[in-house]
């Protein structure tokens, strides 16, 4: 089962995220586990063609291309996670496949020295078996945590799916047209455009920007206008603002 995980920010925007359960995490691993084998049986048979080739040269050069292709083959198996989860933001092809995605416990992207750490930790959730002790952490916390996410303090989440874009108003509702009186001052075209492209994209923001730069624009609308958001969201407030101005 898939649970919800809430982050508070600074700017006390609360960040609602789903945290990725048993079978997902299962399925995602398994995809991954498929591609290491194939990329592990691809280097290995080369090695030993390479071997076989080189032992015309002598035992030495034999011995030296054997020694090259497990070391191709131990970087592989230890920096496969790495590499995908430094380079595609908290990401392996398996957990892109399923929608997930490792993030830290307080809502920021996954950072190597994370990644480093939960990897290294994931010779010991293998143990005794297939992730025999990683399963039984998972049991025992409600973030489906293994050994390395405790460790590196990170949790896998599930990626959202993106929304379609809202469609703004073209006139203003009765609603805005009230508050139009408290505007202090009009928006510039400048600043108006980049009000609207945030709504439009919107859905596509992960919850993490969506909370930073809203929050950004509504400061500085807010200082702009006069207009007060009187507790409600950057969202609701960009909205209500981008729709006062283009009814004047």
């Amino acid at each position: 089962m898939d649970d919800p995980y809430l982050v508070s920010t600074p700017e006390n925007v609360e960040l609602r995220y789903t945290v990725a359960g048993l079978a997902t995490r299962f399925f995602a691993a398994v995809i991954d586990s498929i591609l290491l084998a194939f990329l592990s049986f691809f280097i290995l048979t080369a090695g030993l063609i390479f071997v076989a080739a080189g032992s015309t040269f002598g035992e030495a050069a034999s011995l030296a291309i054997l020694a090259v292709t497990l070391l191709l083959l131990f970087a592989l198996v230890f920096g496969y996670y790495i590499f995908f989860e430094t380079v595609w933001r908290g990401q392996t092809p398996g957990k892109r496949a399923l929608r997930l995605r490792v993030m830290r416990d307080d809502g920021l992207p996954l950072n190597f020295t994370a990644s480093v750490i939960r990897n290294l930790i994931r010779f010991f959730d293998l143990l005794p078996g297939t992730y025999g002790f990683g399963v039984v952490a998972m049991f025992l916390n409600k973030r489906w945590k293994r050994l390395g996410d405790m460790a590196a303090g990170t949790v896998v989440i599930r990626d959202e799916v993106p929304q379609a874009p809202p469609r703004l108003p073209v006139a203003p509702t009765p609603q805005p047209q009230i508050e139009a009186a408290g505007m202090r001052d009009t928006l510039s075209d400048r600043e108006y455009q980049l009000i609207r492209e945030y709504l439009v994209r919107h859905g596509g923001l992960t919850p993490a920007a969506r909370g930073r730069i809203g929050m950004r624009l509504s400061t500085i609308a807010e200082a702009r206008t006069g207009l007060s958001r009187d507790g409600a969201d950057p969202h609701t407030y960009l909205s209500r603002l981008a729709s006062l101005h283009a009814g004047r």
